[in-house]
């Protein structure tokens, strides 16, 4: 959903005009909310989407990202890349 802003501000335009100039041909989504710009692909929407903050300018990239470990013990039929107790306590706690 889309909010607009009744008056932008300098600092608003400016970034809409960069944004703009950045991603001119490039097939890209740009969508303006009351406190930022989302640009995204929707051919591609895995790819996440960059946030710009009219505020400061600054840019963010948002995206979900998934890394296949393996299976857990007595699911992997002898393999090697069976999970540990190690490694999800690494990558959650650590």
């Amino acid at each position: 959903m889309t909010e607009e802003t009744n008056a932008p501000g300098p600092d608003r335009q400016r970034i809409r005009a960069l944004v703009a100039g950045l991603t001119e041909g490039s097939g890209l989504r740009v969508q303006e909310l009351d406190h930022e710009l989302i640009i995204s692909n929707a051919r591609l929407p895995e790819r996440g989407k960059v946030h710009v903050e009219f505020d400061s300018g600054y840019v963010s990239w948002e995206r979900v990202t998934w890394d296949y470990w393996g299976e857990l013990p007595g699911f992997g039929g002898g393999r090697d890349d069976l999970v540990t107790a190690d490694r999800i306590r690494e990558a959650l706690i650590a």
